[in-house]
C-alpha cells in the first residue's frame, strides 16, 4: 500500500512539471558564408563573389555546355546541442527568385531541383566548374517547379550529423536535370529580405533517450556513453570504442589495466613503466613465469597464468611503446 501511494505522489509531481519545449534555430550566413554556383561555359572562373546562384542544365548549338550548379555550406553554431539534445528536424529553404528573362532566355518546361551531400571539402574562392567537389546522389528531388516561391529540403539527418560531428560538413549541392532556369540570391546579397536567401530552420528537442556525453548516440548504443565519439570508431571490433578503449588496436572488452596505467594489460608489456618494452620487461615476465592470479601485471592475454603466450605477446611489441590507447595522458 505505502508503495503505491509513493508510486503515485512520484507520478502527481512529474505531470506537475513542465514539458521541455523544443527549440528553434534559424541559421542565415551573411558575405561570409561559403556559397557559389560554378559555370560551364565558363569552367575556370571563380564565382563565389557573385550575389546570385543558379541551377539548370543546357547547351548552345555547338554543344558548350552552358549549365550551372548551387554549392551551400552552413556554419553550425557552436554548442548547437546541448546536453541531452537532438535535432528534431531540419529544413533548407531556398527561393527561386528570378531566371534568365532579362536576358530574353526562358523556358517553360517543369523544372527540378535536387539536393545532394558535398563529400569533399571547397571554398567558394577557388570553386570553378573544372574543380567541383564530389557529392552523393541526390537524397531529396522536389520536381514540377513552374513558378517562383520558397523551395524546402529536409536536411534532419544531414543536419543531425553535422551538429554531432558523425559526417564532416561539406555542404550539399543543388543541381537540375532541366533547361529551366532556376535563379537564387547568394549570401553575398544585399538590400533585399533575408527571407529569400538561403537559410536553414533547425528544430532542437531533448533526446528521446538517455545520451550522457551529449555525442548523439543513446547511451543503450554508446560504445563510450561518457566519452563523446559521434562516429562510434571502434578499430579492434572489441565492443569499446576507439576514444575510450584503453587498447585501441588489440580486441580487450574486459579493459583490464592491471597498474592503472591508462593501457590495458592487452598492450602493455611496460612493467616498469619507463615508455618501452625493452629487456627489463622481458627479465620481469621471466620472473613472473608460471604465475597464476585474478590479476597479473604479466598476464597479458587475462587467461590467469604468465605462460609462452604472454612471451609470445611481449616479444611482438619489444622495443616500442604501450598501446596505443584512447584514454592514456
Amino acid at each position: 500500500m505505502k508503495r503505491t501511494l509513493w508510486l503515485a505522489c512520484v507520478l502527481l509531481v512529474l505531470a506537475g512539471l513542465p514539458a521541455r519545449a523544443d527549440r528553434i534555430v534559424t541559421v542565415r550566413p551573411g558575405p561570409e558564408g561559403e556559397d557559389s554556383a560554378p559555370y560551364g561555359f565558363f569552367p575556370a572562373l571563380v564565382r563565389g563573389g557573385y550575389d546570385t546562384l543558379y541551377a539548370f542544365v543546357g547547351a548552345d548549338e555547338n554543344g558548350a555546355e552552358h549549365g550551372m550548379q548551387t554549392f551551400l555550406r552552413f556554419e553550425l553554431p557552436q554548442g548547437l546541442l546541448g546536453p541531452n539534445e537532438r535535432v528534431v528536424s531540419a529544413q533548407l529553404r531556398i527561393t527561386y527568385a528570378f531566371d534568365f528573362e532579362q536576358y530574353g532566355n526562358v523556358n517553360d518546361e517543369p523544372g527540378n531541383l535536387r539536393c545532394h551531400v558535398v563529400t569533399q571539402p571547397w571554398s567558394e574562392a577557388t570553386l570553378t566548374w573544372m574543380n567541383r567537389p564530389a557529392f552523393d546522389p541526390p537524397f531529396h528531388v522536389l520536381d514540377g517547379i513552374t513558378s517562383f516561391r520558397t523551395l524546402g529540403f529536409d536536411v534532419t539527418a544531414q543536419v543531425s550529423g553535422w551538429a554531432t560531428g558523425a559526417l564532416p560538413n561539406y555542404g550539399v549541392a543543388l543541381t537540375s536535370t532541366t533547361e529551366r532556369v532556376l535563379g537564387f540570391y547568394a549570401f553575398e546579397r544585399t538590400g533585399i529580405d533575408p527571407n529569400v536567401k538561403p537559410y536553414l530552420v533547425i528544430r532542437i528537442g531533448p533526446s528521446a533517450l538517455p545520451d550522457a556525453d551529449a555525442d548523439g548516440v543513446a547511451d543503450a548504443s554508446d560504445n563510450c556513453p561518457q566519452t563523446p565519439n559521434a562516429a562510434q570508431a571502434d578499430e579492434d571490433l572489441d565492443g569499446v570504442g576507439d576514444a575510450c578503449d584503453d587498447c585501441t588496436h588489440v580486441a580487450n572488452a574486459d579493459q583490464r589495466d592491471t597498474d592503472a596505467d591508462g593501457f590495458g594489460n592487452a598492450c602493455d608489456a611496460d612493467f616498469d613503466q619507463n615508455g618501452i618494452v625493452n629487456f627489463g620487461d622481458l627479465a620481469k615476465l621471466k620472473r613472473a613465469f608460471f604465475t597464476t592470479g585474478p590479476d597479473l601485471v604479466a598476464d597479458l592475454d587475462g587467461n590467469g597464468t604468465v605462460n609462452f603466450a604472454d612471451l609470445a605477446r611481449l616479444k611482438q611489441s619489444l622495443f616500442r611503446a604501450p598501446g596505443p590507447s584512447g584514454v592514456a595522458p
